[in-house]
């Protein structure tokens, strides 16, 4: 591996480069002529495809935990309303109330994880990438 620093455009050296190195011994083949942020981008592919994935799994199983915390809530309302209609209540309007009552308790807890989510995502690529770098 050969490293040349350019002030100017990187590129435009790769020919001159490729004679010196042609002239010093005809027999050295050169290949794979990169720029420094081509190669740190190659090496930073399959992190960046770790983190993309772990965000995804961690979005996944915050949408699972608020579905889960919205079933939790459903029977303790559901129970409240007894199994006979004793005020003429219509069974889909006590569907209706607990399906309500549920609904703003996982919403609230899944917008918060999301923040959160995305937080933890940024803090930890700044950690290993840098401050600059960000996929999303």
């Amino acid at each position: 591996m050969l490293a040349v620093h350019t002030a100017s455009n990187p590129l435009q050296f790769s020919v001159p480069v490729q004679r010196q190195i042609a002239s010093l011994d005809p027999g050295l083949p050169v290949s794979d002529v990169l720029t420094m942020n081509e190669v740190i981008g190659e090496s930073l592919v399959n992190a960046c495809l770790s983190a993309t994935l772990v965000l995804a799994f961690a979005i996944l199983s915050l949408l699972l935990a608020s579905v889960g915390l919205y079933g939790s809530v459903l029977p303790d309302h559901a129970a409240a309303f007894g199994t006979g209609n004793p005020h003429g209540a219509l069974r889909a309007t006590r569907s209706a109330f607990a399906v309500d009552a549920g609904r703003w308790p996982a919403a609230g807890v899944f917008g918060l994880g999301l923040v959160v989510s995305f937080a933890a995502t940024r803090i930890f690529q700044s950690m290993i990438f840098g401050p600059s770098l960000s996929i999303l």
